[in-house]
This record gives C-alpha cells, structure tokens and sequence, in this order.
C-alpha cells in the first residue's frame, strides 16, 4: 500500500527497495535451493532441466519480483514516466540475476544476502552508481551498463549451472 500512498519519487527511491529487500530470503536461494535442500541428483537428472528449469526458476523470481512494483509500475506507466518505469523492470531482473550469480559462484546464499544489503544501503543513500532500479537516472546510457552487466550475469551463472549440473 506504501507504493499506492506515497509520491512516485519517494516511492521509486526508498519504498521499493525497502519492499524488493524484504524479499531477500527467497531472492538468496534462487542458484542454491537445489543443492541445500539436497535434491539436485533428481533436478539435474531431468529432461534438459538446465534450458527448462533454470529459466523458468529466474523468471518466476523476477515475476515476484514485477507483482510487488506493479502498483509503482502502474503509476509510472499512467505518467508516462518511461526511464523509470524500464528502470523498475531491468532492476527486478538484475537483482535475479546477480543473486543466480553470486549463489552459483560462492555455492551458498550469505554473498548475495551481504552484497545486496551493502547495495540497498546505498541505493537509499543516493550513491549515484548504485542506483539498479532507476530513479535518479537521467539519461538511456545507465540501462546500457545493466544490460550489460544482467548479460554476463546470466552467461556466467547458466554456464556455472551447466558446468554443476555435468559433474555431479
């Protein structure tokens, strides 16, 4: 209701990622739920389960992730706010990818979870650089750098899931 009542830039800088940190449990074991809950023989075992099951474990993750902003992402849209509203959309799935691929390089969730409060603290500080989801981007070049970074991301993990998944 906070991303309802609140002004749009109040709600872009400080309410959702305030909400989207909330959500830090279930963000910190998108890579390593598998293999924490011991059920990666069976999960690796099935048919082409790194082009089904992996895809479709990032993009439920960034779903969520779209169903907490959309009440922000509704009045960004009403507004014509289109810099922020992409923001809002490229931040969910960097936050995804970032936490597959800091949970597939460190084979465990406290990276991430660290990673992404030192982020969200200064994402609330106003740290210029650290501003993944938009709201005090002026200009198209910074979708280019998240872009590129969800691009390697995405790379790095799906290969590192592969590689995982071949020498079990």
């Amino acid at each position: 209701m906070a991303l309802v009542f609140t002004p749009v830039s109040a709600a872009h800088a400080f309410v959702l990622p305030v909400l989207w940190f909330l959500q830090i449990g279930r963000l910190s074991e998108v890579a390593t739920r598998e293999t924490s809950d011991r059920v990666h023989y069976s999960t690796y075992s099935a048919y082409r389960a790194l082009w089904r099951l992996w895809p479709s474990q990032l993009a439920a993750a960034m779903m969520l992730l779209w169903a907490l902003a959309l009440p922000l992402l509704a009045r960004l849209a009403f507004g014509a706010q289109w810099l922020p509203l992409a923001g809002v959309l490229l931040g969910a799935g960097f936050l995804v990818l970032m936490a597959a691929f800091l949970g597939m390089l460190s084979k465990g969730k406290k990276l991430f979870e660290v990673f992404f409060f030192a982020l969200t603290y200064a994402n609330l500080n106003r740290v210029p650089f650290t501003d993944y989801l938009g709201a005090q981007w002026q200009t198209t070049s910074p979708i280019v750098i998240v872009l590129g970074m969800m691009a390697v991301f995405a790379w790095v993990s799906t290969w590192l899931r592969a590689h995982e998944a071949r020498h079990l």
